[in-house]
């Protein structure tokens, strides 16, 4: 917006400058060094901004792919072989502590990016105990807890698998979601942890905005220029590209700035609500699905339990 006032003032300032004798001076007036100018600085910044563009979404990509959704995977993974392996009644208080466990570290992963930590609320969802949350607390890195959490999932799946003599390879399965898990959270704080080189970024502001400056400078010099000549076309085309090509970069700034912490309340920001209600009903389907499933007998045929 500040570009775009300086270009309105340069042409004022243009067009009362000559109005003494005639826009005579606008009208001899030789721009074409300033548009080599423009030409010059505009073939370097689209190519350097569009590198800046693509390493920054894909940093965000991999935070949704390689972090939040290691952690989705895993949840789910590990909810479908605890509810096939352990299915009886007596098992059911596990099977939920597994998944409130599961959903209270979605919910401390968006509080460590944050960095807001909020312990309470997750006593009041009922993901955790009162007990649970004051263990957490002694942690001062918020990072450290949904660790934790699915620390306490792992031990939980093995003792109750031990108890159940589940054979060890499937145990194995459900250790290696947890651990795929642990990983998809380290891969979030190392990317959050880890910006873009300050130098990197205030390099690509600075050729944008003097991309900017020097674009409204050409185009309120034409435009005072087009005025005195009586060229109606162009005065409309200096106005529309100054308009898109200024918004149009700084849009883009703008953008790679905010999906460098997918995790605010942006618009733009990962949906982690609608993540976690689509998570908790694929947990839930596959708690609830144990009780009409058939069951197969030794001499291999199905009995169903309805």
């Amino acid at each position: 917006f500040i570009m775009l006032l300086m270009g309105i003032f340069i042409c004022i300032v243009l067009l009362l400058a000559s109005s003494y004798n005639d826009h005579d001076y606008l009208k001899h007036l030789d721009t074409e060094p300033l548009k080599d100018l423009a030409w010059q600085i505009n073939a370097l910044v689209p190519f350097c901004l569009a590198l800046y563009l693509s390493l920054s979404l894909t940093r965000w990509w991999a935070i949704r792919d390689q972090g939040l959704g290691k952690v989705f995977d895993a949840l789910t993974s590990v909810s479908m072989l605890v509810s096939c392996e352990l299915n009886e009644e007596k098992w059911h208080g596990v099977r939920n502590q597994i998944a409130k466990f599961g959903m209270a570290s979605v919910e401390l992963i968006v509080q460590a990016a944050r960095n807001r930590p909020n312990l309470d609320l997750l006593v009041d969802m009922d993901c955790l105990k009162s007990e649970e949350a004051v263990a957490l607390e002694r942690l001062h890195m918020p990072w450290e807890r949904p660790i934790i959490c699915w620390a306490w999932i792992l031990r939980i799946c093995m003792s109750a698998m031990d108890y159940a003599k589940t054979p060890a390879p499937r145990t194995a399965m459900v250790m290696r979601e947890c651990l795929v898990a642990k990983e998809g959270m380290t891969t979030m704080n190392m990317y959050l942890d880890t910006q873009l080189p300050f130098g990197y970024v205030h390099l690509m502001t600075l050729l944008v905005n003097l991309q900017n400056m020097v674009m409204t400078l050409k185009a309120g010099i034409l435009f005072a220029q087009a005025y005195a000549l009586g060229n109606t076309n162009l005065m409309i085309q200096q106005c529309v590209s100054c308009m898109v090509i200024v918004l149009l970069y700084q849009g883009i700034l703008q953008i790679s700035y905010v999906i460098a912490d997918p995790f605010g309340d942006d618009i733009i920001n990962f949906p982690i609500r609608g993540y976690m209600n689509y998570i908790a009903a694929v947990v839930d389907a596959t708690f609830e699905a144990q009780g009409e499933c058939p069951v197969v007998a030794e001499n291999g045929k199905l009995h169903r339990p309805y």
